[in-house]
């Protein structure tokens, strides 16, 4: 699915407890800066003469960037030798970043240039004192992921969960106390589950893993596999009840893995079947006007896009080709987010082609587990019930009696009260979304709980 638009700085939860942490992974590193985009009122006051580097907002305490003596107000220029030309460019040098590095900063200070340096420092790991906190280290192609485990008190066995997180390559470790999947996690273990969250191959912890930005879906799809069997191998773990939850572009990678495992279940939420191409052009039409644009420039524009996409992903054309075409080019730069690596929505042409290659129908069809689709009223990354509508129907026929849906009134894409489609729109557009972290919908936790007491049940 599209990006979330999650732009959360981690302020972490740090209570006083144990937590088992594997010391062979060296820790990532956090920056501890909140860097927003350049404003053209800056460049004028500032001086400078290209729209280059990003404000920092916010310096997080005692992180990496404060004790480099980064300071609110200043422009990051470049993160050792990454430019900061925006938010893929940041992602770029953060994820590098492991504790102990050296690191050095080019900011924009008072009207002159100036260079801080310093050492990394290691990003605070997830404590509690509500449930306990498991960090391990999964094998996976001659490397290891990182994994984070929270599970309540104690030595019995607990339906376990694995969360499958959204397209984006950003962490899932470290979160922050209102981020929308610490909300879930942490309130699904108080429920009395195991859940684990599980880097992708290439962020965080991670180590000799593929790249995320660069792998396919099927890659990402076996590294998630190797997580849940290694959630159903711990002491505490009810392998019988095994359970994963698909959030956005998880909810593709949940079911691929559902068709090859011992699996209770499959909770889906903001995801759909269609084929890729289907799913970017049913994406345009909708999210462009949703997000402001003229209807008649709108629709101009999806007469490009029949062609751009098909040559994109059928032809399988190159970046190189596609941007021949200047047409091309102005929509995949601004609607794709096109960057001077290639990557398309922070990812590789590769992966989307790889997404463009599965029949989600056909996989759904061999969903032996029970499946829960829940769609949110006002998911404009879906965009409307059909996707998880049809995933129950299909489910159903052949597998009778296996799927459940579920609506969530006034809920968006990332599990917030936002309102209908259009009121979630407005919040967006707005720039608002952050405001509404401490609206998360519980409902959708205790739908979950329902449903798996169920299925357990039967």
């Amino acid at each position: 699915m599209k990006s979330l638009r999650l732009s959360t700085v981690c302020s972490l939860l740090i209570f006083i407890t144990s937590v088992s942490v594997p010391q062979e992974m060296k820790r990532s590193g956090t920056l501890g800066v909140q860097l927003i985009p350049l404003t053209d009122s800056v460049m004028q006051a500032t001086g400078l003469k290209e729209k280059s580097g990003m404000i920092a907002a916010r310096i997080v305490p005692g992180a990496t960037a404060e004790k480099c003596g980064v300071m609110t107000g200043d422009i990051v220029m470049n993160i050792n030798e990454v430019r900061i030309s925006g938010s893929n460019a940041l992602q770029k040098a953060a994820r590098k970043l492991r504790e102990g590095d050296n690191i050095t900063f080019t900011l924009h200070r008072g009207g002159k240039m100036e260079v801080v340096k310093g050492k990394v420092a290691a990003k605070p790991f997830e404590k509690s004192d509500k449930f306990e906190v498991v960090y391990d280290k999964i094998p996976f192609r001659g490397g290891w992921l990182r994994s984070l485990t929270t599970k309540p008190f104690g030595s019995v066995k607990r339906p376990c969960i694995l969360l499958i997180q959204g397209y984006t390559c950003t962490t899932i470790d470290g979160l922050s106390a209102l981020h929308p999947y610490k909300q879930l996690t942490d309130t699904l273990t108080m429920m009395g589950y195991a859940v684990m969250r599980v880097e992708k191959p290439g962020v965080g912890d991670c180590i000799n893993t593929p790249d995320c930005f660069t792998m396919d879906i099927l890659t990402e799809a076996e590294a998630f596999g190797a997580a849940f069997e290694h959630l159903k191998k711990y002491s505490f773990a009810d392998s019988n009840n095994s359970f994963i939850f698909g959030h956005s572009m998880g909810g593709i990678v949940a079911p691929l893995i559902a068709e090859k495992t011992n699996i209770k279940g499959v909770i889906v939420y903001g995801t759909d079947h269609l084929p890729w191409s289907e799913y970017l052009t049913k994406m345009l039409r909708i999210q462009n006007p949703g997000f402001g644009m003229d209807y008649r420039e709108a629709e101009k524009d999806m007469k490009i896009y029949h062609s751009l996409i098909y040559e994109m992903l059928i032809q399988r054309k190159s970046i190189g080709q596609l941007t021949a075409n200047p047409e091309y080019k102005r929509l995949l730069e601004r609607d794709f987010q096109l960057d001077e690596d290639g990557m398309l929505f922070t990812r590789s042409l590769g992966f989307q082609q790889s997404l463009e290659d599965l029949n989600m129908t056909e996989v759904w069809s061999r969903t032996k587990g029970y499946v829960l689709s829940i769609f949110g009223e006002g998911d404009f990354e879906v965009m409307d019930s059909f996707g998880h509508e049809t995933i129950v129907d299909i489910v159903n026929t052949y597998n009778p009696g296996k799927a459940e849906y579920v609506f969530l009134p006034g809920t968006n894409h990332s599990m917030l009260l936002t309102g209908n489609m259009k009121q979630s729109f407005e919040v967006q557009n707005k720039g608002l979304t952050a405001q509404y972290f401490s609206k998360f919908n519980y409902r959708l936790t205790d739908e979950i709980d329902r449903w798996i007491k169920k299925v357990i049940n039967n």
